[in-house]
């Protein structure tokens, strides 16, 4: 039953979007039984959950790219007029730039003309450089523990509206035929990553007198760092966003790939006429100059990553970013101490990354930040802003802190460093306690970066001030797995049954720790033992107790109703199986540290630099600091850069960075960012 009815919708949504009407919502269609807010939610859903068939019905049959398209070009500012001419940030908003991100491919990049991509970039451009105007993440990096407590620094008033910008919008949402508190994302994420990818079709041009590699550029006497037209190609070949549908559904030939088994037609408008596939410009050259041949190795565009190696289910990479629309919409909520699922998957982010940095100049971000209505001269331009793109490169490290490890080395570590006055042993290390929660710091304590000292394999002793904890070095454990499938992968097998894959979901790498003293294995015995009190009898006094608990404590009312008189009241079906929670062995984490630093040829061509930061658990924000290795023994004011966003997709970190030694409560120099996972 539940599947016919969300098949109901599913149809109808296409049907909507494969009128081509985007006004559908202001008359009454008889052949479209949704409304548009709906279909736009259902179409989003639809791609989250896509592992190989939803994404081919919407665009082959439903054409649901034309109808995003049409809606973002021609509605995206609608109500803008009542909003000092500001396009909305709101929930049709999301969903269409999520969806119209989502069905983003090479190919229908390339097949934009250019007039076609500039407009839209225009169009995305408050979302990408204003920051203190539209949210990019659910709660600002101003936080680390959230909710907030009570004397968490109050909101300052701007031109536009308060800051920090706090992204308030948990409603009930229907999925299937229950309805889960669900959040609609960021609308500010998908418009970055839709203005960046289009950033991407352009290469970056290379300068005439740039020589060819680091070797000629040593040869002809020349030994001070700088790029070179390798560091430049290379640079154009990766991707700093990684697009959802990859090269797309069209071979390179310009025909169409059908997809196997695949038992529709493709759909086309009466006259369409299909365009030969367009070719990628390699270069960008000056009249009468002929570059070098290109180092054979950065040719063209890095190979786009297969959703399904290794058997992997697509919509797998999405689950954290479902489970963070599921639980972070409300900052006044606790997530459940026992969660369905994961904000950020431990062993996501190590590995080399490569992305940009939008900067836009100081005086004129200033100018924009100082009025309230949108610029009616036509300044608020790329070239208006002064606007310039850093590449940005940086190999990062996960580092975890496994429970109980601190207790048995206590004597061992002050021995070695007669320095330390405390360890981090019954609350996560090196917990900020100062204003702003170390935002600037990489939520660490002080303001000093981290030392790192090899403490023996697979493990580093970290000092921050007088405080040291020993934290595990990610390996990956021998899986060539990344991004979200990194620490618990999930094949696919044919013929298999769900209890035999339920199963093998339950084999999670872990880390051997003291699960005595591990306060998630407490409260995952806990919660199992309150489970069985309320399986066993649901109208019980132990029960009504056991709903009363915070570990036990229901997320959706579905999930209360479930349990109410099954026999006179037949209940909803619930949103998320209560059985599943906290299944499978405690990985015995209790926080993550992120460090990294570029590439030595990437150093010498981009500048020399250390990131240091945390994850952040309620949302699973990543919060980075980069400081330049000259100025490493200085306090973070000194030319640093907070970079803060999330891992979309499990990979692309996308987000704003931040100039840092400011004060955090107001706004400041601020822009976008974003980093892609290299493949290579």
């Amino acid at each position: 039953m539940q599947c016919i009815l969300q098949l109901r919708r599913v149809l109808a949504a296409m049907r909507l979007f494969r009128s081509g009407d985007i006004y559908a919502d202001e008359r009454e269609l008889k052949d479209v039984d949704l409304d548009l807010d709906e279909a736009l939610h259902v179409a989003f859903v639809m791609l989250l959950d896509d592992d190989g068939r939803n994404a081919v019905q919407l665009l082959l049959w439903a054409r649901a790219d034309v109808f995003i398209r049409n809606f973002v070009a021609s509605r995206l500012y609608e109500g803008s007029q009542h909003n000092g001419g500001w396009p909305l940030d709101g929930r049709n908003t999301a969903h269409a730039l999520w969806v119209m991100w989502l069905l983003t491919s090479e190919e229908s990049l390339l097949r934009e003309t250019p007039t076609e991509r500039a407009r839209i970039q225009q169009l995305l451009l408050p979302f990408v450089y204003l920051p203190a105007r539209y949210a990019a993440t659910f709660a600002p990096p101003n936080h680390f523990h959230l909710p907030p407590s009570q004397n968490s620094d109050d909101v300052f008033i701007t031109p536009h509206g308060w800051y920090p910008v706090y992204h308030y919008h948990a409603v009930n949402e229907v999925y299937y035929d229950a309805r889960c508190i669900l959040a609609f994302p960021p609308a500010a994420t998908a418009a970055k990553l839709l203005f960046l990818a289009r950033s991407e079709v352009t290469p970056m041009p290379i300068a005439r007198h740039f020589h060819r590699t680091r070797a000629d550029r040593h040869a002809s006497g020349i030994f001070v760092n700088g790029p070179t037209r390798e560091n430049i190609e290379e640079f154009n070949w990766g991707w700093g966003v990684h697009l959802p549908l990859g090269s797309g559904l069209r071979a390179r030939s310009g025909v169409r790939k059908m997809v196997e088994g695949w038992g529709g037609r493709e759909w086309t408008r009466e006259g369409e006429v299909e365009e030969p596939f367009p070719h990628r410009p390699r270069d960008m050259t000056e009249p009468d100059f002929h570059p070098p041949p290109p180092v054979e190795i950065w040719l063209n565009k890095s190979p786009h990553a297969k959703a399904t190696d290794e058997g992997i289910s697509k919509s797998r990479k999405w689950d954290a970013d479902w489970n963070r629309m599921r639980f972070c919409g409300d900052i006044d909520r606790r997530v459940p101490r026992v969660p369905y699922g994961m904000m950020y998957e431990a062993g996501s982010i190590d590995g080399l990354w490569q992305g940009s940095q939008l900067i836009p100049g100081f005086d004129n971000l200033k100018v924009l930040l100082q009025h309230t209505r949108y610029p009616s001269d036509g300044s608020l331009t790329e070239m208006g802003l002064l606007a310039d793109r850093k590449p940005v490169f940086v190999r990062l490290r996960e580092l975890h802190s496994v429970e109980g490890e601190s207790r048995v080395l206590q004597d061992l570590l002050r021995r070695l460093l007669p320095g330390i006055t405390s360890m981090a042993s019954d609350v996560p290390p090196f917990d900020p306690a100062q204003e702003h929660e170390g935002m600037m710091n990489g939520w660490l304590r002080g303001d000093r970066p981290p030392a790192l000292l090899p403490y023996d394999d697979g493990r580093v002793l970290v000092r921050v001030g007088n405080e040291a904890e020993i934290y595990h070095c990610w390996h990956g454990n021998g899986s060539r797995r990344s991004g979200n499938d990194a620490f618990s992968p999930t094949e696919l097998i044919l013929g298999e049954t769900q209890a035999t894959r339920r199963a093998r979901d339950d084999v999670q790498v872990q880390y051997e720790h003291d699960e005595a003293t591990c306060a998630k294995c407490a409260d995952r015995k806990e919660y199992r033992r309150l489970l069985h009190i309320v399986l066993s009898d649901a109208s019980s006094e132990d029960a009504e107790a056991a709903f009363e608990s915070d570990i036990l404590q229901p997320w959706d009312l579905d999930d209360v109703i479930s349990f109410v008189d099954e026999a006179e009241n037949p209940p909803l079906p619930r949103v998320h199986d209560w059985e599943r929670r906290g299944r499978g062995p405690c990985d015995g984490i209790r926080d993550i540290l992120i460090v990294g630093e570029p590439d030595t040829e990437h150093a010498a061509a981009f500048e020399d630099y250390f990131f240091y930061g945390r994850v952040r658990k309620w949302d699973g924000m990543i919060n980075l600091v980069r400081v330049p290795k000259h100025d490493y023994d200085y306090p973070y004011g000194l030319g640093s850069t907070i970079f803060y966003g999330y891992l979309v997709g499990g990979d692309t970190i996308v987000g704003n960075w931040r100039w840092g030694g400011t004060d955090p409560s107001v706004p400041g120099w601020e822009g976008t960012f974003s980093l892609g996972r290299r493949l290579d």
